[in-house]
Formats: structure tokens, sequence, C-alpha cells
């Protein structure tokens, strides 16, 4: 499970320092699907990216199955973080992406991938740069599935898809999450959204939190 304790963090500059997040409390069980959900500027991008390892907090804990993530390669074999931003893959293609994933991720799995890419019907050979912004997420999602994490962290991860496009990604991820038993993150302004796919969901809004049980359908 990844359990959080009194998680604070500062972000520090020249003309005023941003308190983007302040005493987060939380704990996320295995298995489940959990929501964060708040407006833009909440601290929703910042505490996953606390959690997958690419920030550093000022201080409390960030522990995955008891273990802390930060300068820790191994940790972060078990995760996978999908940014709401693509530009670091502009250059690359599909078929870049994969060579690069796999070496990342010791449980790559190249079958796996190639059927996610071909369902979402990908050019393999074009670079990023000229995929829409939704092309562009289906890509990423794409390699976070093949990447076999336990745990997959998706910050706005349907943003820029069409309704269609959203419901078969949605579709996707939760088969996978079920079928291996796998945790997923996902963070989103849409209350609605979240409230269709989550098991749990956070509201992190400000200095206030609060979490609460979403009913099954």
């Amino acid at each position: 499970m990844i359990e959080i304790k009194d998680l604070s963090l500062t972000f520090k500059n020249a003309d005023e320092d941003h308190e983007a997040l302040k005493a987060v409390t939380l704990d996320i069980p295995e298995g489940c699907i959990y929501g964060f959900v708040g407006s833009n500027g909440a601290g929703k991008s910042t505490l996953l990216r606390v959690i997958s390892g690419i920030y550093r907090p000022d201080s409390g804990s960030v522990t995955i199955d008891g273990k802390a993530v930060y300068d820790q390669p191994q940790a972060k074999e078990n995760i996978f973080f999908v940014s709401d931003e693509t530009v670091q893959f502009s250059r690359l293609s599909v078929n870049d992406l994969k060579g690069f994933f796999k070496l990342t991720y010791p449980r790559f799995d190249e079958e796996v991938f190639d059927e996610l890419v071909t369902k979402l019907d990908l050019p393999r050979k074009k670079p990023l740069s000229q995929f829409s912004k939704g092309m562009k997420r289906q890509a990423i999602v794409a390699c976070a599935l093949a990447s076999r994490t336990k745990y997959i962290l998706l910050d706005e991860a349907f943003d820029g898809l069409d309704p269609a496009m959203r419901r078969l990604i949605r579709t996707m991820i939760v088969d996978d999450i079920f079928d291996r038993g796998a945790t997923l993150i996902v963070s989103s302004h849409n209350v609605t959204e979240i409230g269709e796919l989550c098991d749990k969901a956070m509201l992190l809004h400000l200095s206030l939190i609060h979490i609460w049980t979403l009913p099954t359908t």
C-alpha cells in the first residue's frame, strides 16, 4: 500500500514561496482505483510527483510497500507515472517509446504493447510531435499498461480525448487493473469522471483534504 504521513512541500522562488502541499496524510490500499480531485493548482500533480519519487518533500514521508521511493531506482520499477505533459517524448515515435520503456521496466510486455497500439490505431513511426494531444496520451497510457507495474499514476489521464476514446481508454485501464490486482491513482478536476471510475477519492483544495468512499455501480 501507499502511506503518506504529514507530507509538506513548498516551492521557493525569487518573488514568493508557494506552499504546494501542507500536512497531507493518506493511506491508499492495494488493488484499488483511487481518485485525486480538485481545482487547477490544488496540488494534485505535485502530490503524484512526490508519490512517484520525482519531488522530494520538505517534511513528512511517502512509502510504497514500506519502502521510500525518492532516489530509489528499484522502488520506482513498480511505479509508472503518466504526466499531463508529454513534451519530453516529442522526438520519439511509438516504436521508440517501446524501446525506451523496455530498458526502464524489466517486466515490460511487448505483446501487450503491440496489442494496445493496434487497438488504438496509432502510427508507429511518426514522432509524437505530429500527434494530437489525445493521441500522445494514448501512446503513453499504452506504455504504462505494458510496463506491468504494480502502481500506475495518471495525471489528468483523459484530458484531450473525445468521448468514444475516453470510454475505450478507461475500459482498457480498468480491465488491466482488475486482471493484475494493480493499484491505480488518477487525478482530475472532473468530479463526474472520478465518480464513474474510482473506488475512493480525495478532495484536495488549498489546505483542505476530504476523503470519501464512492458507491460501486
